[in-house]
């Protein structure tokens, strides 16, 4: 089986993204799909770019009690990023 239809099989049994998190990432040029998971900084989606291949992104809570743990978070992806050679994007 393809990968694009192992994710797509997965996709559909998963819950939908809110109204506000779908108008946030198309104003960025992607589409979600579903939500992939969460956790205490935010939530995590399968979406689409605009080449229609599949990305996870990370949409983080604003708080303002967590801003130095975001903070390490986002140097902790961007170090991944630099090491998968992949673009990580998180929006707040």
């Amino acid at each position: 089986m393809q990968r694009s239809k192992r994710v797509q099989q997965v996709a559909e049994k998963l819950p939908q993204p809110t109204e506000e998190v779908t108008r946030l990432l198309n104003n960025h040029g992607y589409t979600p799909n579903k939500l992939l998971g969460s956790g205490g900084y935010g939530k995590v989606y399968l979406a689409t770019n605009k080449t229609k291949s599949s990305v996870a992104i990370k949409v983080i809570l604003k708080s303002s009690d967590n801003r130095a743990d975001i903070m390490n978070e986002i140097d902790i992806f961007v170090q991944i990023s630099r090491t998968l050679s992949r673009k990580i994007f998180m929006f707040y």
